[in-house]
């Protein structure tokens, strides 16, 4: 598993944990590896900065010097395209390359509009999944069904932090919370998300059984329906004593 960093100042540090297994190195080095025996599901976190609980920090040689020659403010924050989420290893995916981008935090004032489109995948049809997106005191809620894309139009330039709340039914997402940078060179932004475990509930289980069940009794009663008209036809021509009350035949004949 490689996380690969852009967009800092090379003086600037960054931090990965894996399942528990932390690294934390400066950005003139962009790139982290975690490597795993274990198959299957791994959650991990980006951090913008290296706490100081754990300092292990790897300093490259000449990063000081080219904190120098750098105009980038020296109070400058970033924040990741990715603050969290999952991936998945397996046979057919032994190695995962995961491009961590990061955004100033000092963004002009809005000028223009822009779109960002979230695309989802790994969801079941028709299930609801919802994501909520905005800054400041402005929140926004897409909602979408399966593997269906949103939009939403926002203000650009604008640095947008978003978070994935679907029912717990998606117990692993590629990407959880993250953030996206609307410029005027890039007003339009996409977010592919992947659902990479779906777990049916029990509710979900029998709210299906209830579709079935009801669409099955449904039509038992249109077959039913369907042999019984003959039937009244036959008894309304025959002259019996069904011939004799026609009024309880026509109620039936409406209600069919």
């Amino acid at each position: 598993m490689t996380f690969v960093e852009s967009g800092l100042p090379p003086w600037k540090s960054w931090s990965v944990t894996v399942d528990g297994t932390y690294q934390c190195v400066y950005a003139s080095t962009n790139s982290l590896v975690f490597t795993t025996s274990e198959p299957g599901l791994h959650y991990y976190t980006v951090g913008a900065t290296c706490p100081h609980v754990t300092p292990v920090i790897t300093v490259a040689p000449g990063a000081e010097s080219l904190r120098a020659s750098t105009a980038a403010p020296e109070d400058t924050y970033y924040v990741p395209s990715v603050v969290d989420g999952a991936l998945a290893v397996d046979d057919s995916h032994p190695s995962v390359v995961i491009p961590i981008q990061f955004y100033p935090t000092n963004i002009p004032n809005p000028t223009s509009t822009g779109t960002v489109t979230f695309n989802m995948s790994g969801m079941p049809s028709d299930f609801p999944w919802e994501v909520v997106i905005g800054e400041g005191t402005q929140w926004h809620h897409l909602r979408g069904k399966g593997n269906q894309s949103v939009s939403i139009t926002l203000p650009s330039p604008g640095l947008y932090e978003f978070d994935f709340e679907s029912a717990a039914n998606c117990s692993a997402i590629n990407i959880s919370t993250g953030y996206v940078l609307l410029t005027d060179e890039k007003p339009n932004v996409t977010v592919d998300l992947q659902c990479l475990q779906f777990v049916e509930h029990l509710g979900l289980f029998w709210y299906k059984v209830a579709v079935v069940a009801a669409a099955v009794v449904g039509a038992t009663v249109l077959l039913v329906g369907m042999l019984s008209g003959p039937r009244q036809q036959r008894s309304r021509s025959s002259g019996g004593a069904a011939a004799q009350s026609p009024g309880h035949l026509g109620r039936r004949g409406e209600n069919l």
